[in-house]
């Protein structure tokens, strides 16, 4: 396949006739776009009708026979495409005129691998423009965002993959996880992080806008989220374990105990503690290594703290 010195959008789509054209659109409007590949995902509606209405041949519209979720339908949409570059766009959203200027400006650089921005919202019942301004608090060195995307360093914002520019090879070691619909872009952005240089590009002014409805505002039932979340920290331990510090690897392992056990009775979170300390002592030394309280008062836990602690 030749790649092309080009940015390459990827827009996961299902069942959203009403605004994917004006997700396109916002995207064909870049003169850095060499293409969009929309990825249907089996909807049932008129989704891929609107898609063929529009005649841009930057437009590269691939039909999936079998409904696999949002991680996937983003997978094939990088595999098949093109640019030297990679940007997401969810098919509800839409892209702003200032979209990639910082972007371009900094992701040619040889040291830069992901440039990140700001995202505004509009919200469909309000019909007020950025009420939410979604990005992270400053600009941070590349090499303490591990920090704090697991927790190490407090940070009260988040990112997300709408306002991202990846180099390609950035997808050469990491994918999108096919067994989550919940947090699979920050499952990624913590897996990219661990790996890849990522700089802050325009932090103050939105770059897109996410759409507030209420299709994406359904409620999701706590177990279905505590499943995911244990599932998301598992994978993380599983495919970056052996890549990053200790101190971001307890943490993350200290999140995956706080939702494996979250549905268990009292005795059975104490022996899966009690097993995880066994396998990691270290783990306890984590502050948000959750139930400490209830481990402490058992003597040789205190011992154990003792010992290890500096």
């Amino acid at each position: 396949m030749t790649v092309i010195n080009y940015i390459s959008v990827v827009i996961p789509l299902y069942n959203n006739e009403t605004y994917i054209q004006e997700a396109i659109n916002s995207a064909l409007f870049h003169r850095v776009v060499g293409e969009v590949v929309v990825v249907d995902d089996c909807s049932s509606d008129k989704s891929v009708l609107q898609v063929k209405k529009l005649s841009d041949p930057r437009i590269k519209l691939i039909e999936l026979k079998e409904n696999r979720g949002v991680s996937h339908a983003r997978n094939v949409g990088v595999s098949f495409s093109t640019g030297r570059f990679i940007a997401f766009l969810d098919s509800d959203d839409y892209f702003l005129k200032n979209r990639f200027c910082e972007d371009m400006k900094l992701i040619q650089q040889e040291e830069v691998d992901i440039v990140y921005n700001a995202l505004g919202s509009f919200n469909e019942k309000t019909k007020k423009e950025n009420e939410l301004i979604t990005t992270l608090s400053k600009n941070y060195p590349p090499e303490t965002l591990l920090d704090v995307f697991t927790g190490i360093i407090k940070e009260p914002g988040h990112l997300s993959l709408d306002t991202m520019t990846f180099k390609r090879y950035c997808f050469s070691k990491y994918s999108f996880n096919p067994s989550l619909f919940l947090g699979e872009d920050t499952e990624l952005i913590i897996k990219m992080a661990s790996r890849y240089k990522m700089h802050a590009g325009e932090l103050k002014t939105p770059v897109a806008i996410r759409r507030i409805h209420t299709k994406n505002n359904s409620s999701i039932r706590h177990s279905q989220f505590y499943s995911q979340r244990e599932r998301l920290y598992f994978s993380l331990i599983n495919e970056i374990g052996e890549d990053i510090p200790l101190k971001n690897l307890n943490l993350i392992r200290s999140h995956y105990y706080k939702f494996y056990n979250i549905r268990k009775t009292n005795i059975q979170k104490f022996y899966s503690y009690f097993a995880a300390m066994l396998q990691t002592p270290q783990i306890i030394l984590c502050k948000k290594f959750h139930y400490e309280n209830f481990l402490i008062h058992i003597p040789l836990m205190k011992k154990l703290k003792q010992v290890l602690s500096p």
